[in-house]
């Protein structure tokens, strides 16, 4: 337990003090020539290690001496070898557009998102919403208006109202209805005996896993984010609950929508769609120019349709 408050392991997060109006913020979002690696010490060690480094005292000295000098370089910010992820990343995302990124396992999309809502920070380069840099930019700023939708959202065991009021505790039952509407959820909260305040217990153990992501869509809407982020949020569902989290998806208009897909089929009408390959976008345009032109694209689209 005391190693999370051991900043050499887990550095605490540094923000900037820019902050952009709720009311100001568009949503609009760049990389400009954006690398980044995951800092990998253990795969340095292993490089200096052998069978019998630990059977040598001169040999152990020098690993223990090494080991040493990479600790102290995480502490002092310094990143030893690296998998690089991310390799001189281009791209803009208009505000109010709805994205996709897709891509092999590996191709750098997750690793993209994080970027975004700045969990890592980039090795070079920038990533800049509506034209500064996150860097810059405040912890409140970037904590109201980006909201992340994963495969498996967190649900409090609490009311559905109460679950909807976390994220903007002075929103009215009307706000939080309109929310529920968008997110496809209101015929089905009215046609519970407490309606909004029904108990949904432990992660929403009481709701189908399509309930689940449309109460974290409805969730992300009342708090009025202009970035909303979904991360794989309908690769754990099934056809049908898939299909009503796409239809919520695709009524959000005034947001900017990104989203990491391994269904195809989910981002067919998406505004843009990027192609990654090993940490490069090797392609970008609506579905039907990438399914037309791209054959590596048009493959995994009919491979997923034929499983």
């Amino acid at each position: 337990m005391g190693q999370l408050f051991d900043e050499d392991n887990f550095p605490i997060e540094k923000f900037g003090n820019v902050e952009i109006a709720k009311n100001d913020f568009k949503g609009k979002v760049e990389f400009k020539n954006v690398s980044f690696g995951y800092d990998d010490m253990d795969a340095e060690l292993n490089e200096i290690a052998n069978r019998d480094t630990f059977m040598n005292r001169k040999k152990y000295k020098e690993f223990l001496k090494k080991k040493n000098e990479l600790m102290e370089n995480k502490k002092n910010g310094i990143k030893t070898v690296t998998k690089k992820v991310i390799d001189s990343m281009n791209f803009e995302i208009p505000a109010g557009k709805t994205v996709a990124f897709v891509g092999r396992s590996g191709s750098g999309k997750s690793t993209i998102l994080s970027l975004i809502t700045k969990l890592y920070e980039v090795d070079e380069g920038s990533v800049l919403i509506d034209g500064i840099d996150v860097k810059d930019l405040s912890k409140e700023t970037l904590r109201d208006n980006i909201s992340l939708v994963n495969q498996f959202p967190y649900i409090f065991n609490k009311s559905i109202r109460e679950n909807m009021l976390m994220v903007n505790k002075n929103a009215t039952e009307e706000m939080i209805e309109d929310a529920l509407q968008k997110a496809s959820l209101l015929d089905f909260v009215k046609g519970l005996k407490k309606g909004l305040d029904t108990v949904v217990g432990e992660n929403g153990i009481k709701l189908s896993g399509g309930q689940k992501q449309r109460l974290a869509i409805a969730r992300a809407l009342l708090k009025e984010s202009k970035i909303i982020i979904f991360d794989e949020s309908t690769s754990s569902l099934d056809n049908f609950a898939q299909e009503d989290v796409r239809k919520s998806i695709e009524s959000l208009t005034d947001e900017t929508v990104i989203i990491v897909a391994h269904r195809l089929s989910t981002i067919r009408h998406a505004d843009i769609i990027f192609f990654l390959d090993k940490g490069k976008i090797i392609d970008q345009g609506s579905f039907m120019d990438l399914f037309d032109n791209n054959e590596q694209f048009r493959n995994m689209f009919v491979a997923e349709n034929i499983e």
